[in-house]
């Protein structure tokens, strides 16, 4: 069986990361997981690292919503289509 490399394959099955847009509400709900992941933790360093990147990922949000604007519902997916 061959293990070479064909020229471009995978790059259709591929998703890059510029395809995908993450919008504010997206980066809310991975914060209150990362919430939520705190304080399932009985490690204070694995706990303080979930509400790390639950303010991280808030901050995100607000940038988002500071560039774009806050979405109505339905929103978000037309602006995912439209920047494909």
């Amino acid at each position: 069986m061959s293990h070479a490399v064909r020229p471009g394959f995978g790059r259709a099955n591929r998703l890059a990361w510029e395809d995908t847009m993450v919008n504010a509400d997206q980066y809310r709900a991975m914060a209150l997981q990362h919430h939520r992941w705190a304080g399932m933790c009985r490690s204070p360093e694995s706990r303080e690292e979930h509400f790390r990147l639950e303010k991280e990922l808030l901050a995100l949000a607000d940038n988002e919503e500071r560039l774009h604007g806050p979405l109505a519902p339905g929103q978000a997916s037309n602006r995912q289509n439209s920047a494909a």
